[in-house]
């Protein structure tokens, strides 16, 4: 059995009991909600003008269930793509120790406890393991990345190889499009706990069979500046977190470490004058040689729980050198100097729902 179960979802139950939600500030909250709605549709349309010059697709999916989405810019101009992270074990912890009947003495299962999910589509709310717990913030079609995160947080246990971290949780389920403003608007709710797992798209990237650079080459033509960067992505979220204290936004620290081709120069594509342009250029791995300094964006935000991805512990833990960080999970510092991620949990092999039919099963890693 895959045991997991949510390191911030049992800290958010205990907030519950001991202090509640006394202090959340819901006209903030509100207001915030109100704002990043309108600056969305701005990107959105934004975003849609660039796209008609260029002929370049906005939203692309991929045969593993991944998803890149061009859905704004950033601060200094240039074009924000996100990105499912695939590697997917954003928030699991193995704490079976707080389950009932287990040595704790806690009894945390996710009864009564409301969860939430920001991902490129909709959960497929009608499969077996969610039974009725699921609830839609956006219309669209589901997702199979989203599926799959959905039961690593809540799935029952039909299957008990699958079960979930918080088994009798329910989970509201939203599109990426306006995360922040739909963050807020939870939050003020009384929302406590909620995951993400997908980031910005930063420096090199593989993708239809082809190298991109998602760098901005008038900058630097080596690094990605946004690596390192705490920028106004992450500052919201930090605000949104700031003015709901009980609030916990987790989020992947994302797949770029070591990302590079196998050899350079190589063709690639990189973005010149608002077109993709094809260069062989040498740039920098993601991470430059010693894979440090290979988070960006929101997984930087100070208030949040960025967490990395370790090679799988089938018998649990025994020592320090037991845990070994996978080859692609980001690593820190930010910029400023902080300490990234906060913690690490499973990120390989992860058996979960999918998308493909009400009881059908799939493992991504």
């Amino acid at each position: 059995m895959r045991l997991r179960l949510g390191f911030g979802i049992g800290m958010g139950v205990c907030a519950i009991a001991a202090l509640g939600q006394t202090v959340t500030q819901s006209l903030a909250l509100m207001g915030l909600a109100e704002e990043s709605a309108r600056r969305s549709s701005l990107q959105s349309e934004w975003v849609r003008r660039a796209a008609r010059l260029s002929g370049e697709p906005i939203r692309q999916e991929f045969p593993d269930g991944s998803i890149i989405e061009w859905v704004g810019f950033d601060q200094a101009g240039w074009p924000f793509y996100v990105q499912t992270n695939n590697r997917v074990a954003a928030i699991s912890v193995n704490t079976l120790p707080c389950w009932p009947g287990q040595v704790s003495g806690l009894s945390l299962d996710g009864t009564g406890v409301r969860l939430g999910i920001w991902d490129g589509g909709a959960v497929l709310a009608t499969h077996q393991e969610f039974q009725g717990r699921v609830t839609l913030g956006n219309t669209g079609s589901s997702a199979s990345h989203a599926s799959h995160v959905a039961g690593t947080m809540i799935a029952g246990g039909v299957s008990a190889s699958a079960i979930g971290m918080s088994p009798k949780a329910t989970l509201r389920s939203y599109n990426w499009s306006n995360d922040t403003g739909e963050m807020a608007s939870e939050a003020a709710g009384g929302l406590l706990l909620s995951n993400h797992s997908y980031g910005r798209v930063t420096g090199w990237n593989f993708s239809n069979n082809t190298w991109y650079w998602y760098g901005n080459p008038a900058v630097s033509e080596s690094e990605d500046v946004a690596f390192g960067l705490y920028d106004e992505a992450a500052r919201v979220w930090d605000t949104v977190a700031y003015n709901a204290p009980y609030y916990l936004i987790v989020k992947s620290a994302g797949n770029d470490r070591n990302d590079r081709p196998a050899s350079q120069p190589t063709q690639h594509l990189v973005r010149v004058n608002g077109t993709w342009t094809e260069s062989a250029t040498v740039r920098d791995p993601d991470g430059g040689n010693d894979g440090y300094d290979s988070m960006s964006s929101y997984s930087l935000a100070k208030n949040i729980l960025s967490v990395g991805a370790i090679n799988d512990l089938p018998n649990g833990y025994s020592s320090p050198s037991s845990v070994v960080m996978t080859a692609f999970s980001g690593w820190g510092p930010a910029d400023d100097g902080r300490i990234k991620p906060d913690i690490v949990a499973n990120g390989t092999a992860l058996s979960s729902s999918s998308n493909a039919s009400i009881s059908s099963y799939a493992s991504l890693s």
